[in-house]
């Protein structure tokens, strides 16, 4: 079964039945709850050095990886290193 999201413009396709206040079945959906068609805007990727471990935890790891690494460097240096840029 295909059912549409009132909100989103999401369609989605389950085998079993959805419940809830946003969601109708696709075929009984009304012409004026369309998709959007206006573009949707994509957030930016997580920079990395708003990344959630610490510079100890990052150093722990680079030395369980045996990457060497300046205990000096900084975050955002080390989370590179860790990712292999």
């Amino acid at each position: 079964m295909r059912y549409f999201n009132k909100k989103t413009g999401a369609i989605l396709d389950s085998p079993s039945k959805i419940y809830g206040g946003r969601w109708i079945e696709y075929d009984k959906k009304d012409a004026g709850q369309e998709a959007p068609k206006e573009k949707v805007e994509v957030k930016k990727p997580v920079e990395e050095s708003s990344t959630d471990l610490t510079k100890e935890e990052i150093m722990n790891e680079l030395e369980a990886l045996g990457i060497d690494y300046d205990k000096k460097a900084k975050k955002e240096d080390l989370i590179k290193l860790m990712m292999g840029e």
